[in-house]
């Protein structure tokens, strides 16, 4: 069974931390701060709470209005209500609304234009309606429901969970036969980490330039979650600030062999994995696909 092939680009570094967000993190994009904080609230005014300034929607609640209505909006509905008030400009300000809108429809499929900013999806939405400039306006709502996902896109991992040691054996390439794999790991089922077989590929100097993936499949839609992008787009979604999302969009793509034939050239697979039971299926549609293309940043995960 061919390996999982993965590139792991790194996230730029957090921009400096304003006044009264968490440490280590940027300033939410709408001003809005965690529920604690109203009561340090300078101004002492009932204006900031959110139940104040968003009129009889308020008796809803801010799950249910998140949950119930504004994520069935569309996005002339979403800006348009955004326009109430401060408060609603903050909840139809979640980047989730936008992300839905671009990468739930299906005429955007492979044709998503990635902005800058803050409010990533949302500015990428207006971009590709026209143009349009989202607005920059200091909410100053108090809501832990809309700031925790800022908070988690935007927080450094500690070190002490990012270095946890594994329990998992590991055994260079070098040193392990075929046979000596089959009696000690593929029989009795043991877990194994193999380390040192990929010294040889070119993909580990190739995949690091943004030059040669695109090169070798720039314009070709892969499979990326929810949302599909072209390598192109998806390496302008990632420096474009994507890479701090919550949930971020990342390639996992099982076609790549045929759509990037390019890049089956820059890696072999190992001994191990060469032949299979699977191989009975070649040829056929039932033979299940046994290699992926990842391409991520830190926190991407499945």
């Amino acid at each position: 069974m061919a390996p999982q092939t993965s590139s792991v680009i790194e996230c730029p570094p957090t921009k400096k931390a304003r006044k009264e967000s968490a440490p280590g993190v940027s300033g939410h994009p709408l001003g809005v701060r965690p529920l604690g904080n109203l009561y340090l609230d300078s101004q002492g005014s009932s204006t900031t709470a959110r139940s104040e300034i968003t009129g009889d929607l308020r008796v809803l609640g801010e799950e249910i209005l998140l949950g119930t209505i504004l994520r069935y909006l569309d996005g002339k509905s979403l800006a348009l209500l955004g326009m109430t008030s401060r408060a609603m400009l903050a909840y139809t300000g979640l980047d989730e609304l936008w992300k839905e809108l671009v990468c739930g429809n299906e005429n955007y499929r492979g044709k998503i234009e990635p902005a800058e900013g803050g409010a990533y999806w949302r500015d990428t939405y207006y971009r590709m309606r026209g143009g349009w400039k989202a607005p920059r306006v200091d909410c100053r709502v108090y809501s832990d429901l809309l700031y925790q996902p800022f908070l988690l896109r935007n927080l450094p991992m500690p070190a002490e969970i990012s270095s946890s040691k594994s329990n998992i054996e590991r055994v260079d390439v070098s040193d392990l036969s075929v046979e000596d794999f089959v009696r000690r790991f593929e029989k009795p089922g043991r877990p194994v980490i193999l380390t040192g077989g990929m010294k040889g590929w070119s993909a580990m100097t190739k995949w690091s330039s943004d030059e040669y993936l695109m090169e070798a499949c720039g314009d070709t839609v892969l499979l990326c979650g929810s949302g599909d992008l072209t390598m192109r787009q998806w390496l302008q979604y990632w420096k474009n600030g994507g890479c701090k999302e919550d949930g971020q969009l990342f390639v996992f793509d099982g076609e790549f062999r045929e759509t990037c034939p390019k890049l089956t050239k820059d890696y072999e697979v190992f001994d191990y994995f060469k032949n299979d039971m699977y191989d009975l299926l070649n040829g056929t549609v039932y033979r299940p696909r046994n290699a992926w293309l990842m391409v991520g940043g830190p926190g991407g995960a499945s």
